[in-house]
């Protein structure tokens, strides 16, 4: 048992450290607001854990820095921030949306049953079919 202690002692004081920390919190602020601390760093490190995570995977794998990963993620930041700020914009392009929609689905079914036209073929290589 001693010699387990002393070959996780960094890990034991870093997790002691991690409950003063907590404890200070909890003394500090009033429930509510330590409790909105706690989320709030929980929610933020689950999404460097989605970032990281769907970096290294993609590095692991491929053998190649892929930065769409980072993109989509900025995108997703902006869009739930301009939500955020003006919530009615959700509707307002929701007819635009649904437009580009159906728009994809009609030139996926033309690039399937088209193929013989070169716009077919074309088309066909542009969305994997």
């Amino acid at each position: 048992m001693i010699d387990a202690l002393r070959r996780n002692r960094p890990l034991l004081i870093g997790l002691l450290i991690a409950v003063a920390a907590m404890g200070w919190v909890l003394l500090q602020y009033e429930p509510k607001v330590a409790a909105s601390i706690m989320l709030s760093g929980l929610t933020l490190g689950a999404l460097y854990f989605l970032v990281t995570s769907g970096l290294s995977l993609i590095f692991g794998l491929m053998d190649v820095l892929n930065f769409a990963h980072g993109l989509l993620f900025m995108v997703g930041a902006y869009m739930g921030y301009t939500l955020y700020a003006n919530p009615r914009i959700l509707l307002n392009t929701l007819p635009l949306a649904l437009a580009l929609v159906g728009a994809t689905m009609l030139a996926r079914r033309a690039a399937t049953f088209l193929p013989h036209l070169p716009a077919g073929r074309w088309l066909r290589w542009s969305f994997w079919v």
